[in-house]
């Protein structure tokens, strides 16, 4: 016959267990729904005119579009372009995880 204390460190383990399978899952799926976004922000005919252009206007719609997703989801708090050589050509952050 197993002794309680055996009995309480199975279930201990099967919380633990059911614990990690979970924020293995939603960890999955934020890394998916990451993806997703950036996805769209590199097929976004936002980016596409402002990397044929690189004029000032094409630039500030793309950054109008970080703006919104920024505001949109309260996951990012910063969001960054960076050109090929590395270098920042648009950065938005947010100082708190309500919109502005």
């Amino acid at each position: 016959m197993e002794s309680s204390f055996t009995n309480i460190e199975k279930e201990l383990h099967k919380i633990a267990n059911t614990e990690i399978e979970n924020k293995r899952n939603y960890l999955y799926q934020y890394i998916i729904q990451t993806e997703m976004l950036l996805t769209s922000i590199k097929k976004s005919n936002l980016t596409s005119q402002y990397l044929k252009s690189k004029n000032q206007q094409d630039k500030k719609n793309l950054k109008d579009l970080f703006y919104a997703l920024t505001n949109s989801n309260r996951d990012i708090m910063q969001l960054r372009y960076l050109d090929a050589l590395g270098n920042e050509i648009i950065r938005i952050d947010r100082d708190s995880l309500s919109p502005e």
